[in-house]
Parts: C-alpha cells; structure tokens; sequence
C-alpha cells in the first residue's frame, strides 16, 4: 500500500488509504483502531446500505476522535466524537457529528449555501477484526453495478475544498466540466489528482 500510495502515487480507495493512514498512526505512537461505516450519500429511499466505508477512531486523553482519509463523497475533517458537534471546513460545508438511534453515530454535512443536512455514513464504535475488512473490502471491489464496480472515480481534499471526477466530468471549484478527450483526462488526472498515466493507460479506461 505504501509503495502504491505513496511512492508510485496511483491513489487508492478507503480500505487502502486508512489502513495505511491507521498504521502511520499507530507507528506514531497513537491509540487508534479501525471502524466500519454504512455509506449513505447516493443510497436510495427506504434502503439500508451495506457496511462499505472504513475510518479510524483515534483517543487523545480520553476523548475519541474520528479520523478518516478515504471518503471520496467529500472531505471528512477529523471530529472528536461528540453528539451535535460542528466543524466547517474551506469549501464552507459544515460537517455535523449525531447519536443515531439505529445505527449510533452519523456524520451529515451541509454544503455552502445549502439549508438542508445531507447523510454521509453511519458507524458504530464496535471492535471492527482484520476479517471484517477483508470481506467488506472483496464485497465493495467486486459487487456488481456498485459505485466502484461501474465508475471511474477520482477524488481530493484541497486547500479551496473538494474535486471530484465520476468517469468524464470533474468537478471543483468553479463548477463542473466534461472532459472532451484522452489528453484532457490525462491532464486532469495529473494536475488535479496528482496521478500520473500513460495516453495508453487512459485508453483503457475506456471512457472514449
């Protein structure tokens, strides 16, 4: 993971990124263990989703924390775990921490400009075993016409905020755009996401 992450710079998903940033964390001496969350941003009405979203709980002095490198619906700050509390972040969302009936906590965000809370994913602080990310990571990189499964996807925490890419379009501050060829994706990937492919490597994402 390090090799990927960090020295060859492919990017990765949240299983990959917070178990890398859950070992650098506890190497540095914190106390921190993973958590599994239910990802509800895009989830239809009614419906209750899996477990496919890992983060971290770090404590300091007594008080637990949320840290979470690898949400790509928006950037997660770190929180301490405190029902009703608030952090605002560069782009101007909010991010609001609450005790959930069914599900324990759940993490809602507003947008700049927005009125209305959006979910983002639920957790519990149960213990969360090697095993348990093994199966909610082979469900989430294999299950058909899943999110991962059927999109090309891209994302960043910047100074300004968020960027995001879903197949063609990238969208950061200013607004969205479609991406009208290999060379602007390619740019795209670079410039923005700090990943570097081949024209023939973008060929086969077949987006074109």
């Amino acid at each position: 993971m390090f090799d990927k992450l960090v020295t060859r710079r492919r990017g990765g998903y949240c299983f990959e990124q917070n178990q890398l940033f859950l070992r650098a964390l506890q190497a540095l001496g914190f106390e921190a263990r993973p958590l599994l969350a239910r990802v509800w941003l895009g989830t239809p009405p009614a419906t209750t989703p899996p477990r496919t979203h890992t983060l971290n709980l770090v404590t300091l002095d007594g008080q637990e924390w949320i840290a979470d490198a690898g949400f790509g619906g928006s950037y997660t700050p770190p929180m301490p775990l405190i029902d009703g509390h608030e952090v605002e972040t560069a782009d101007g969302a909010r991010h609001r921490l609450a005790r959930d009936d069914d599900h324990g906590w759940l993490l809602a965000r507003k947008g700049k400009g927005e009125s209305e809370w959006s979910p983002q994913y639920s957790f519990s602080t149960d213990p969360v075993w090697a095993m348990d990310l093994v199966m909610a990571n082979h469900y989430t990189a294999t299950a058909y016409q899943t999110r991962f499964t059927t999109f090309v996807v891209a994302s960043i925490a910047t100074e300004e905020g968020f960027a995001s890419l879903v197949d063609r379009k990238l969208s950061r501050d200013g607004g969205p755009a479609e991406l009208a060829s290999v060379d602007e994706l390619r740019a795209a990937l670079a410039e923005t996401f700090g990943i570097q492919l081949t024209d023939d490597e973008v060929r086969k994402l077949k987006l074109f």
